[in-house]
């Protein structure tokens, strides 16, 4: 560092144990071993003009002598941020001096965009108020932002389906309309979902996929008429629907005819389902009674079976699991069938014991037709399976 020295007419000392006249010189380079900060006493000898290091004074020396100070410029280079996303602004300032000058143009305190990945490093010169030049330097990295992709177990669906919603190439997702990554939800009209990516740096991108759905088509089904028949009585035909095309289904029905002598005695529900060109349907239902005749002429319903034909179920409703009791069933082994609420067959078997043992909870809750037979009777029980 360059200091001054306090008289004008001495010679200075340039190296240890180096002297060199020069009387009109007023600065000079300190390059003695000294630490920085430490301060020096220089004296001048009698009869000379030479300027030493107290420590190399002869034993004589004037009185007169002059203090110099080993000074440093200390100066720091800091960024905003020492690690920033492509197209992210960052800005550098140096501090401890009163000007600096930055390479590569930056200018200090004023925000940039750095366009090269990964360590960039700026290198910053500072000027101290004794005029003490240093440098310093701070490295930024630049990190790419992660390649997002959004993607749906379907892009098309009908309201009320349910889709799942993924998404890829980052470490954390966050998607818009309250969907959660990963999380079924049921779709109810076309919308485009976007996800917010973010990768390890924090460096975020967003994706979207849209979802197109498809409104249920309106179906009106007319009641039966009438709505209580003999079980045997002839083929009834189902009640017209508001949309043609459509087809019916349930116990007992045949196209679009239901048999009460095939569906036998109970309560019954028949659907009329209608698929539009999207796949979404819509569907409507209308019930039935079929009594035994021969033995009741009014409205013989689930709960109201002839005393020969008595048999329970329980829990009902369960969560599931429940049991058919025939402890008080004293006629032919029955035959033993579960439909859902469109007719399918979900189980089937012929009875083995008194107690039968039943479980449909992954058919899931619904109503359910649990259908006996023999050769001297019919008779059906309502199931329902229940949260």
């Amino acid at each position: 560092s360059n200091v001054t020295v306090l008289s004008s007419v001495w010679t200075v000392e340039t190296a240890p144990g180096s002297f060199v006249d020069n009387n009109d010189i007023t600065t000079f380079d300190f390059l003695t071993s000294n630490n920085l900060g430490d301060s020096i006493k220089f004296k001048r000898c009698v009869n000379s003009s030479v300027l030493i290091n107290t420590s190399a004074c002869p034993t004589v020396c004037d009185s007169t002598y002059a203090i110099v100070e080993v000074g440093n410029a200390t100066v720091d280079a800091t960024a905003s941020a020492i690690t920033v996303c492509t197209g992210d602004d960052v800005t550098l300032n140096g501090t401890g001096g009163v000007a600096y000058s930055w390479d590569n143009g930056v200018v200090d305190g004023v925000p940039f965009t750095i366009t090269t990945l990964g360590i960039n490093k700026f290198v910053m010169e500072g000027i101290d108020t004794s005029g003490c030049v240093a440098l310093d330097s701070v490295n930024v990295n630049v990190a790419d932002l992660p390649n997002v992709t959004a993607s749906a177990s379907d892009t098309t669906g009908c309201e009320g389906d349910t889709v799942t919603v993924t998404g890829g190439g980052a470490i954390s997702y966050f998607w818009d309309n309250g969907v959660l990554d990963g999380v079924p939800f049921e779709i109810t009209e076309s919308q485009t979902y976007t996800v917010t990516g973010t990768n390890g740096f924090g460096c975020k991108n967003k994706a979207s996929v849209e979802i197109l759905v498809g409104l249920l088509p309106i179906v009106e089904m007319n009641p039966f008429d009438p709505d209580t028949v003999c079980v045997t009585d002839k083929v009834q035909a189902c009640p017209i629907a508001s949309a043609s095309g459509g087809v019916y289904s349930g116990i007992g029905v045949d196209g679009s005819t239901f048999d009460p002598q095939v569906a036998g005695i109970g309560d019954f529900t028949v659907y009329y389902t209608i698929t539009d060109d999207a796949g979404c349907e819509g569907a409507d239902s209308s019930f039935i009674t079929v009594i035994d005749c021969s033995t009741d002429t009014t409205n013989v319903g689930i709960d109201d079976l002839p005393e020969l034909y008595e048999f329970s179920v329980y829990p009902n409703p369960s969560k599931g699991a429940f049991v058919l009791d025939l402890s008080d069933y004293t006629g032919a082994p029955v035959q033993i069938s579960i439909y859902d609420m469109k007719g399918s067959l979900v189980e089937q078997r012929n009875q083995l014991e008194v107690i039968e043992e039943f479980d449909l909870r992954e058919r899931g809750q619904g109503v359910y037709f649990m259908y006996l037979r023999s050769e001297n009777m019919t008779a059906i029980r309502k199931v329902v399976v229940q949260n």
